[in-house]
């Protein structure tokens, strides 16, 4: 018998509003298929990080979500645009810089 082992997986569920303004926020919804580590940012057009919103040691299985405020990492409003979420689900074991898997989805702030 032969084991392979794929490294982590889940996948970005939804993203409410997927428009949204200043104040109102956004909801992202995800999931995960083992325990991990998850870094959940925020990137700009140019790629840039504007905010990291989650960075966490240890999460269990299962759906999860996070609300983004809108804001940047020095807590000002940003302005309107597109947005690229970029969750980061990395394994617990010694291969997690080989096996991360990369979830990407994308948010408008309206005015």
């Amino acid at each position: 018998m032969q084991y392979f082992w794929v490294g982590i997986d889940g996948w970005l569920r939804d993203i409410r509003p997927s428009r949204f303004k200043p104040g109102n926020g956004t909801t992202i919804y995800y999931f995960t298929t083992q325990p991990c580590r998850v870094r959940i940012n925020i990137l700009g057009k140019d790629g840039k990080l504007v905010k990291r919103l989650f960075w966490s040691h240890y999460l269990k299985p299962g759906k999860h979500y996070i609300v983004w405020d809108g804001t940047d990492r020095h807590g000002k409003y940003v302005p309107p645009g597109e947005y690229t979420v970029e969750i980061k689900l990395t394994p617990l074991y010694s291969s997690r810089r080989f096996l991360k898997k990369i979830l990407k989805g994308v948010v408008e702030c309206i005015q």
